[in-house]
């Protein structure tokens, strides 16, 4: 009598398939689940670098926008100090006469246009004026401005802001 191994018997008779009668092949499906698996990690991996990629470039955007906005906001904010010292005195603004503001790193100078505060037989001309912010020698804001002195009565009675532009 032969002695078989069990584990030998066990492994032959899985190979047998009972439906078409003959030895089934031994090589299983087991390995193409791997490789979904690894397929599905490789696109994963892709995915979640894109992802980051894209939050660090939106960070930077912000950095920059909120850069760009608070040196625009300090510009015009150095404009109204500017713009506040020159409203009541009838002296300053009027043509060929320049103010300048030093205000937390913001530099303005306010240019008298031609005309301004021109005086009349009867009447005071209003003032108008041509103000840049810059800082760091970079010119950041122009505004031009007017200021409403109601024939002279009343300097700086009103500010009006004509037109203001932002440099690139």
């Amino acid at each position: 009598m032969a002695i078989v191994n069990p584990i030998q018997a066990s492994t032959a008779m899985a190979e047998l398939d009972p439906r078409k009668g003959s030895v089934r092949n031994s090589r299983g499906q087991g390995g193409s689940v791997l490789m979904l698996v690894m397929a599905f990690l490789l696109v994963a991996t892709f995915i979640v670098t894109a992802i980051i990629a894209l939050v660090m470039v939106s960070l930077s955007s912000s950095r920059a926008y909120r850069s760009r906005t608070d040196s625009i906001r300090g510009a015009n904010d150095a404009v109204e100090i500017a713009v506040s010292q020159m409203r009541s005195d009838p002296d300053h603004g009027v043509d060929g006469t320049s103010e300048a503001v030093d205000y937390d790193g913001y530099y303005v100078v306010c240019d008298g246009d031609s005309g301004s505060g021109a005086v009349t037989a009867s009447s005071v001309a209003d003032r108008r004026v041509t103000c840049i912010a810059s800082k760091g020698g970079r010119d950041l804001v122009r505004t031009r401005i007017r200021f409403v002195d109601q024939g002279g009565n009343s300097p700086g009675a009103d500010v009006e802001i004509v037109d203001r532009f932002v440099y690139d």
